[in-house]
């Protein structure tokens, strides 16, 4: 959700807990959105878990963020995908589909790599 700009600013609610950004400020000279700095690196990521996933990034794109990485079921029980958000930043959004032990982890993992 954008909220209204406040001084100059720009502010996102993210999720609940609220996660907020802001543009950059000229008064801080060191201050450099990611976009500035390189056009396929950001300088930043943040992981978020909540209960959906596909949702919040379906949210974060209709407010002009770009897919990175669509929402897929991982290995380790969590479905997760990765935005772009118009300063660069990466967002990596996951929720939990099932409760694994370690060793089932181990097996799914090296099961990947094995390309099976």
């Amino acid at each position: 959700m954008l909220l209204e700009p406040v001084s100059g600013s720009v502010l996102a609610a993210v999720s609940d807990p609220v996660t907020a950004l802001r543009e950059r400020q000229a008064a801080f000279e060191q201050q450099r959105e990611p976009a500035s700095i390189a056009k396929l690196l950001t300088t930043s990521a943040s992981y978020r878990t909540l209960h959906d996933a596909d949702a919040l990034i379906r949210r974060a794109v209709a407010a002009g963020a770009t897919v990175v990485r669509p929402p897929t079921d991982q290995f380790y029980g969590e479905r997760s995908g990765t935005v772009r958000d118009p300063f660069g930043h990466e967002w990596n959004i996951g929720h939990e589909i099932e409760k694994l032990s370690a060793a089932e982890m181990q097996r799914r993992y090296d099961a990947m790599l094995k390309g099976a």
